[in-house]
């Protein structure tokens, strides 16, 4: 397992106050024309972070729950939200399903910039499968590699854009770029 990937990795980061990049007004509105989300539909985030496209996809309508691995981030997330925002577990999905997440019961699983820090990247691709209800979507935002730019001495967390189509393979795409990321909405054939 990656140390890119674990919780005493990401801790120290969510204590000492990062953040990433914040979910923008281009990306919610390309997220519900593609999406056409409807109330009552249920979500899972994740990788969620801090909460915040959890947050977003619940003003939306949907009943989310925010996975991560963090508890240091799932603390600002709670903290973030109101009593009746998004439900937040912790919980490393590189383990497994989440708990109390049947299979075949989500409108939506996302990875937003979550995604490239796993191991195991098409079996939790097909674990996610796994989860999404008939017509069910996969939203996945993802640094290309080619595409990105990075200040000195930072490590990159890109995938290549060959391992991005080979990951949707099997999947019909709906792909928008906004800078250096791949937006990218999964649905089954």
């Amino acid at each position: 397992m990656s140390d890119r990937n674990t919780a005493e990795y990401w801790n120290p980061i969510y204590d000492d106050g990062h953040d990433w990049r914040q979910v923008c007004d281009a990306e919610i509105a390309m997220f519900t024309h593609h999406a056409n989300p409807k109330p009552g539909q249920r979500a899972l985030d994740v990788g969620c972070g801090t909460g915040q496209l959890a947050r977003a996809l619940h003003s939306l309508g949907y009943g989310v729950t925010g996975l991560e691995v963090s508890a240091a981030a799932l603390l600002t997330a709670r903290t973030r939200s109101s009593a009746q925002g998004p439900r937040w577990v912790q919980h490393d999905i590189q383990t497994g399903p989440p708990p109390g997440i049947p299979p075949t019961s989500l409108d939506v699983v996302s990875f937003r910039l979550s995604f490239q820090f796993l191991d195991g990247r098409p079996r939790i691709l097909d674990m996610a499968r796994g989860m999404l209800r008939p017509g069910g979507l996969l939203y996945l935002v993802l640094p290309v590699l080619e595409r990105e730019t990075l200040d000195a001495g930072r490590q990159s967390s890109a995938l290549p854009a060959a391992e991005i189509a080979e990951l949707c393979q099997g999947w019909h795409v709906d792909r928008w770029e906004l800078g250096w990321m791949d937006y990218l909405i999964l649905r089954s054939p």
